[in-house]
């Protein structure tokens, strides 16, 4: 399933307080169960239009979180899944944060988006969640970073939210309970198009960081 919210075209460069919170839940059904700690939670946000994403609440299931002496940090991210993670753009093209972990019988965090930066390029931020293998690969799903939830800010109230499954791994796409999302509407799916540059040159910033 793809959740893709409506978007506003943007003229120029906005910044807004956003006070955006989303809820991320998954199920870690088989395979993942009783891997053991071969597999990481990867957040990036990749951009040059100074956004911040924090990250808390998070929810293992019956699994857990690994020791953080082997999270792996890059631009602006600091903290930890124990507590909270900042992912702070500001001067930083690519922020990644990484966590090994022992999946469970689900998978929870909350998103925090305080204030959105369009930007006046048109080329809009991206914050994306994957699944990392113990070889610094993602988990395959159709998403632009093969990433199971991503948000585009392309709006400063509205920003477009997606998520998808992983077929290969049997892993559904997670809910997110959040803003109402809704289809695109055909004034702007050319906004979809034009981010395809982008995407392809950014694509393999995920892959592969040492583990």
């Amino acid at each position: 399933m793809i959740l893709i919210r409506k978007r506003i075209p943007v003229l120029g460069a906005m910044s807004a307080r956003a006070d955006l919170d989303y809820t991320v839940t998954m199920n870690t059904p088989p395979p993942l169960l009783g891997c053991g700690e071969c597999y990481w939670l990867d957040f990036q946000l990749i951009g040059s239009n100074n956004n911040n994403v924090i990250l808390q609440n998070f929810n293992f299931g019956s699994g857990g979180a690994a020791d953080s002496t082997t999270d792996f940090y890059q631009g602006g991210a600091t903290g930890d899944a124990g507590s909270s993670v900042t992912l702070n753009g500001n001067g930083y093209f690519l922020t990644e944060f990484s966590e090994e972990f022992t999946p469970g019988d689900s998978l929870s965090f909350h998103v925090d988006v305080s204030s959105i930066n369009t930007g006046s390029s048109g080329f809009p931020d991206m914050f994306s969640f994957a699944i990392l293998d113990s070889n610094g690969y993602e988990l395959p799903t159709p998403g632009p970073y093969e990433d199971f939830f991503d948000i585009t800010f392309d709006s400063t109230t509205n920003p477009t939210v997606a998520t998808y499954g992983s077929d290969s791994y049997n892993l559904g796409a997670p809910t997110v309970s959040g803003p109402v999302s809704t289809t695109p509407e055909p004034a702007v799916i050319w906004q979809l198009g034009g981010m395809g540059l982008l995407l392809a040159g950014l694509g393999a910033a995920r892959k592969v960081h040492t583990l």
